[in-house]
């Protein structure tokens, strides 16, 4: 008996041994993983600088109480007339998408152009109010507005994309009437960013936006559903978890494979022959955003059912398209497996706007590339290619 007891006693220090060396084992990897991701961000902001060329940064406050922030690209030659622009962002993203170097600025080359420009951050991105956990899992970002706390709100959590329909875009446009002294606007939305303003117009009778310019933005999934839709629903809460969880870090960390990894989040994004990897190393540096829970399960949602829905399924967004009057201008990409062309061409053919316009960004039709999501703000040719269109879309609205 005494014998067993010895055995016993000397079992139980040996796995307490073990498990102290092993507990100090994932201490110094868990040490070594926040180090390197330290270092790597890091890196990414020395190696790939980016200089936002904006005049000044706005606030507006929605009816729930967060702070949205609106940055202002004035005319940099003589006012030429036009609507003022609203430049919105896409899922995950924030107003650096528009405003990434000197030659991929979409937001500059209009000011240049003599518009007055104005490019939106939705809650939860960029300078705008973020919920307080997002705090901690951006420490390492190394962002100035780290250091400003009002950007920074523990007592929100959770948002949806009807947040951003019924709040955010009021506030926006009742700020923008008051700030200009005008009272017809150019939105020009990209991806998400024209979703919300799809739903917004198709629920409500306001005038304000004048012209809407929608890239890669999809009415509808298509159906029957592509392969990497398919998986995306085979994974769907695997997937909700990598787009909530931290998402910016994993984009940095990603930054020395960038055009040599080519998995479902990369295919879904862009075509990765037509991006420069300076600028994918931009991108996933500084664009990419935390999201919330909401806003991806109305993603996911979309993409099961076909359409897109408010959050309790009580409304049909995708629905109320023919109630849209704008002038409009529908831009798809030729690869873009986010926004297929059939889905932004489902928008064209439904919105009733007196003046629409679509256009597809391929081989087939004389650009360089066969166009993705991104590319179509940030691919190689994007500024000699795709900025011009819109320009001179513009020009005659």
């Amino acid at each position: 008996m005494i014998e067993i007891l010895r055995l016993r006693l000397r079992m139980t220090l040996l796995w307490d041994n073990c498990y102290r060396v092993i507990l100090s084992v994932a201490k110094n990897i868990a040490l070594l993983f926040v180090c390197f991701t330290l270092a790597g961000c890091a890196a990414n902001k020395v190696i790939y600088p980016v200089v936002p060329s904006y005049d000044k940064v706005y606030y507006t406050t929605t009816k729930d109480g967060w702070s949205l922030a609106i940055q202002h690209y004035p005319p940099k030659k003589s006012p030429n007339g036009k609507p003022p622009v609203i430049l919105c962002h896409g899922l995950n993203q924030n107003y650096l998408a528009w405003d990434l170097t000197p030659k991929w600025s979409f937001a500059q080359y209009l000011s240049e152009r003599g518009f007055d420009v104005w490019s939106v951050s939705l809650r939860g991105s960029g300078k705008s109010t973020k919920p307080g956990w997002a705090h901690f899992l951006e420490l390492n970002q190394l962002k100035p507005e780290l250091l400003d706390r009002q950007n920074y709100d523990f007592s929100k959590f959770n948002w949806n994309m009807d947040d951003y329909i019924s709040k955010d875009v009021p506030a926006l446009l009742q700020f923008m009437k008051e700030k200009t002294g005008q009272s017809k606007f150019t939105w020009i939305g990209h991806s998400m960013g024209g979703m919300v303003m799809l739903a917004y117009l198709g629920q409500h009778l306001d005038r304000a936006i004048e012209n809407l310019v929608l890239i890669g933005v999809p009415g509808e999934i298509n159906r029957p559903k592509t392969q990497l839709q398919e998986l995306i629903l085979s994974q769907k809460t695997l997937v909700r978890m990598t787009l909530l969880i931290n998402m910016e870090n994993f984009s940095n960390m990603s930054v020395p494979f960038n055009g040599r990894l080519n998995g479902p989040l990369q295919i879904l994004s862009y075509n990765s022959e037509n991006m420069s990897r300076s600028i994918l190393a931009r991108f996933n540096s500084y664009v990419v955003e935390n999201s919330s829970s909401g806003v991806i399960s109305q993603i996911t949602t979309m993409v099961e059912k076909g359409d897109f829905l408010s959050a309790d399924g009580l409304t049909n967004y995708s629905e109320n398209i023919p109630n849209i009057e704008s002038n409009l201008l529908c831009l798809a990409g030729k690869l873009d497996n986010m926004a297929a062309p059939g889905a932004v061409l489902a928008v064209y053919h439904q919105a009733l706007s007196p003046d629409k316009t679509y256009r597809l960004f391929g081989v087939a039709n004389g650009y360089s590339s066969d166009y993705g999501h991104n590319d179509l703000l940030l691919g190689k040719n994007a500024p000699e290619e795709v900025y011009p269109y819109i320009l001179n879309w513009l020009k005659d609205h």
